[in-house]
């Protein structure tokens, strides 16, 4: 299930409440609901601190959130050259809020995707923030190595554009 950490978007790591974070929440939400066709539903995970992975200190916390089970239905593991356990990949995925990520980005061995202040200050559709989430999401669901970031990115465009039939661009984060 993914599992979208509603109360990381509500207050920064300095315990501030992020403005305009209930509403970058909400489009997520949104987003979410779109790619899986169900509405989230309430519960707590055990999740890693929201703190930079690349420190030494990771610490469990238990937050509460919105859990989205069913993996994004228009996905197909073949056409979409998607791993075994692609599915598995979703239900591990937390989706949270980190003031220190410039943009968005996942931390594939823990499948965090993370959404920074950017996003705060940038209006982005509800379809944008699904091109965003599978665009994160498809690092880690991909069945090639993650080491392979350019290859990665031609074959997301392959899947939102010609697949999934999103309109351009892949990625509205790179285009200004």
């Amino acid at each position: 299930m993914a599992f979208l950490c509603t109360e990381t978007f509500l207050s920064g790591s300095d315990g501030k409440a992020v403005d305009g974070g209930k509403n970058l929440q909400n489009r997520l939400i949104g987003a979410l609901r779109n790619l899986t066709g169900q509405h989230g539903q309430n519960a707590t995970r055990s999740v890693h601190s929201c703190i930079d992975e690349g420190g030494d200190a990771h610490t469990e916390v238990d937050r509460v959130g919105t859990d989205f089970p069913r993996a994004p239905r228009k996905l197909n593991a073949e056409r979409d050259f998607l791993s075994d356990e692609w599915q598995q990949v979703w239900q591990d995925c937390t989706i949270e809020f980190a003031d220190y990520e410039p943009g968005a980005s996942i931390y594939v061995p823990e499948r965090r995707i993370r959404f920074g202040p950017f996003f705060l200050t940038h209006s982005y559709t509800i379809t944008d923030f699904e091109k965003i989430i599978l665009h994160e999401y498809l690092h880690a669901a991909f069945r090639f190595d993650n080491q392979l970031k350019s290859f990665h990115h031609g074959m997301m465009e392959q899947v939102l554009i010609y697949n999934l039939r999103y309109r351009p661009p892949a990625n509205p984060v790179s285009v200004d």
